[in-house]
């Protein structure tokens, strides 16, 4: 009977264990990053610092992001509306393949339109940068991205005509947010 009752007992609790290990493997297979907020500054080179944007990106740990962007007048922070074009764009979802893509020096050197390294906040930053033909009317564009925060980039800088608009990180924080925070 003992022998009968330590058999069942090991039984479930192997069981339980292989329950708590496929729990813990699947959801480790769902957090592509550890979760961040990013603020960005937004302004025309040479424009009235008074009428900057400021944009800001939190990062789950499953990759979904949603970008908030604020009008600052006059110090006051105003969220700004947003179109179902501009809410397709803020709220994106990066694929592990994605992540993948941007996580390692490698494969930033790699990248089709890998430009240069440099530094930026104090981290080793990777710039790429989209040339588009004569033909096309869009921007030049470089963006700046190190290996731990994947395809989000820290700095952007659009060039059209005699414009420049930058997007630079100002601050970035490691915390927990939340998929709800994201939707």
């Amino acid at each position: 009977m003992k022998s009968k009752l330590a058999v069942i007992m090991s039984a479930l609790v192997f069981i339980a264990g292989l329950t708590i290990y496929i729990k813990a493997a699947r959801e480790e297979r769902q957090r592509v990053t550890a979760p961040f907020v990013i603020t960005y500054s937004y302004y025309k080179v040479g424009g009235n610092p008074a009428t900057n944007q400021v944009i800001i990106q939190k990062v789950a740990a499953s990759g979904n992001s949603r970008i908030f962007r604020y009008h600052t007048l006059n110090g006051v922070l105003t969220e700004l509306p947003m179109d179902d074009t501009d809410l397709q764009h803020a709220r994106l979802k990066y694929t592990r393949e994605m992540w993948k893509q941007y996580a390692s020096t490698e494969a930033l050197k790699n990248h089709p339109e890998y430009s240069r390294e440099d530094e930026f906040m104090g981290r080793r930053v990777y710039v790429t940068k989209f040339v588009p033909e004569p033909n096309q009317n869009l921007p030049t564009v470089e963006k700046w991205y190190a290996p731990e925060f994947g395809p989000i980039s820290l700095k952007r800088v659009y060039v059209e005509d005699d414009k420049v608009l930058v997007a630079e990180a100002t601050n970035i924080e490691f915390k927990e947010v939340s998929e709800e925070e994201v939707k």
